[in-house]
């Protein structure tokens, strides 16, 4: 952990991570679980309902006012986490409130659809991001993307943090002449959950007896429960609900391959924690996933979209189990920088720099 002089002159703004379910909550719970013993934390969103989500924030712009003119200068750094959208101009406020108070501010950037949002208004954008002491992104060709289009001083990769696995007992990879795949995430086609199901719908008379797909996350459940048995395919696909905690434990050590052919993604903290309980992924080349997933090596990448290419992809994994355990071995031992000592390290020295 950090200091307790470093964590308390640290203020965070972000969303709701008290009850994760999503992405950048992750984030914000695993830091406050194992980075920060005193986590002083802002919560500037948290809602689907629009103008609820609206109440929160002016409550948090208020919350942050009131704690930077008590300060006494105890806080040095105010960091924000954000995605795009409607959450970077959330951000936006408190970037502008915080430079009031003459703070230094880190702008810790979440998410996969940032280069489409800045296309919207990028001069705004970049005088947004101008403001910021230091960015964080999190992959190098993020990082690359952030150096074009703001003159920001510093840009940093800082790997997404997950928790450390917890492993009952030894892991099961070739148990079963069933092979199980696990999708977890915002049930969209975005995520490509549709294509993914649709492939196993089409093929099922192949695919029945020989794999499971487990689904779990919100969004649009009732299309996807609804696809399941109109297909007839409740025997290949179990729709698993939001997953957390002790049940998301148990159903990442029961699976053997992590499946996600995405459409857009910063770097998915789902196919992180995946790979540290040594599973073999199947994903696109989008946002940071190649530079965590490498062709051959710890699993396969696959062009979002293209059905048939991720249908003979899960047919081979299916194939061939040894090959599958020696990816999930390659994964683990990629994974180990995104645990909470080495991104200790470099959340520590981000700090004292700026």
């Amino acid at each position: 952990m950090l200091s307790n002089d470093l964590s308390s002159s640290i203020l965070t703004i972000g969303c709701n991570y008290k009850h994760p379910k999503g992405g950048v909550a992750q984030v914000m719970w695993n830091y406050d679980k194992y980075i920060f013993p005193i986590f002083k934390c802002v919560i500037n969103s948290g809602s689907k309902n629009v103008l609820f989500n609206s109440f929160i924030c002016l409550v948090a712009f208020i919350r942050t006012l009131f704690i930077l003119l008590i300060d006494n200068g105890i806080i040095h750094i105010v960091h924000i986490h954000t995605a795009s959208y409607k959450s970077f101009w959330r951000s936006s406020l408190f970037i502008w409130l915080s430079k009031q108070f003459g703070k230094k501010t880190v702008l810790h950037i979440h998410g996969g659809g940032f280069k489409e949002f800045y296309a919207l208004n990028p001069q705004k954008i970049s005088r947004i991001l101008n403001r910021c002491d230091t960015l964080i992104v999190l992959s190098k060709s993020w990082k690359d993307f952030f150096s074009e289009v703001t003159s920001a001083p510093n840009i940093e990769i800082v790997n997404n943090i997950i928790p450390y696995p917890t492993i009952k007992g030894e892991l099961k990879r070739s148990d079963s002449d069933i092979t199980r795949f696990l999708f977890l995430g915002l049930i969209t086609e975005q995520k490509g959950i549709f294509d993914l199901i649709s492939v196993i719908a089409t093929n099922k008379e192949t695919l029945r007896g020989k794999m499971v797909l487990y689904v779990g996350g919100n969004g649009k459940v009732k299309q996807l429960v609804d696809y399941i048995e109109q297909n007839g395919i409740s025997d290949i696909v179990q729709y698993k609900g939001w997953i957390s905690g002790k049940d998301k434990i148990e159903i990442l050590n029961l699976s053997d391959v992590y499946i996600l052919p995405s459409y857009t993604e910063g770097l998915p903290i789902s196919i992180l924690e995946a790979m540290s309980y040594k599973m073999a992924i199947i994903s696109t080349p989008v946002g940071g996933i190649p530079e965590i997933v490498k062709n051959g090596v710890n699993g396969y990448l696959v062009k979002p979209g293209d059905r048939s290419e991720l249908y003979n992809i899960i047919l081979n994994v299916i194939d061939n189990i040894d090959n599958r355990l020696e990816m999930g071995e390659e994964s683990y031992k990629f994974v180990k920088s995104y645990f909470p000592d080495f991104i200790e390290k470099q959340l520590a020295l981000i700090y004292k720099n700026i």
